[in-house]
């Protein structure tokens, strides 16, 4: 009986194009990177007026709003890409008993990617919180920015769970490629006004600014997390087991 283990993770691995995966990281760390450090040299006097509280939310707030949704879309196109151009999901029916362990092999990898995005970020951003600190006139330590920081980047990354399931999701349901990818675009950016002036949870792009809000139930917020995770597995396990050979 296959598990979601090492094996399954070195054979999604081997479909996924490391080169392409390199580039996006570099990107979406890099440049986010030199803009903070852009903003902190040019509005260095505005800056040291200024809490560090609301300093480390404007670090996290553009990946929790959109860098994450993106992230994720890219990356669901990109583990999927191979098998769509190659058709080989219509081979998925022989193995549909073992479909937990195709979904969960395919976010696990997205998930991993994304953490190696974290950790990258992470270190990018303490040399930004060192910065900063050394800056601002209202007492916080870098010690204290760092373990903000962290606090709110990491309920950024779990709650980008369900856009991972459900990106899988419009992957495997609409056949064309590129459609997926521009439908999971236009939520995100629809889950955005949505998430600010709301606390709705139908928009799973939506969940990583959620999880920065003081006004929202964390544990509503994490039941609404594993609703979307369940339902997802079983629709692309439909999905994939009613495909025609």
């Amino acid at each position: 009986m296959p598990m979601i283990n090492l094996s399954r993770i070195r054979l999604e691995l081997k479909k996924v194009s490391f080169e392409k995966i390199a580039i996006i990281i570099a990107i979406s760390c890099i440049t986010p990177f030199l803009f903070t450090l852009f903003v902190l040299y040019t509005q260095s006097n505005g800056i040291s007026t200024l809490a560090g509280a609301f300093l480390v939310g404007n670090l996290v707030g553009p990946w929790s709003s959109l860098l994450l949704g993106m992230l994720v879309i890219v990356l669901c196109y990109v583990v999927t890409e191979e098998e769509q151009r190659k058709n080989i999901l219509k081979l998925y029916r022989p193995y549909k008993r073992y479909w937990y362990a195709w979904i969960g092999g395919k976010a696990l990898v997205i998930m991993g990617i994304l953490l190696g995005v974290f950790i990258t970020n992470t270190i990018l951003s303490a040399i930004a919180l060192k910065i900063i600190s050394t800056m601002i006139s209202s007492g916080e330590t870098f010690y204290d920015l760092f373990l903000l920081y962290l606090y709110k980047f990491s309920k950024a990354y779990v709650f980008a769970l369900p856009c991972v399931f459900f990106q899988l999701l419009l992957a495997v349901w609409i056949k064309k490629p590129v459609l997926p990818v521009v439908l999971g675009l236009l939520l995100l950016i629809l889950g955005i006004p949505v998430a600010n002036l709301s606390n709705t949870y139908f928009i799973p792009y939506s969940y990583p600014i959620l999880s920065q809000k003081p006004s929202i139930s964390m544990p509503s917020l994490i039941f609404a997390t594993l609703l979307i995770i369940v339902f997802s597995s079983l629709l692309i396990n439909s999905v994939l087991s009613n495909n025609k050979k």
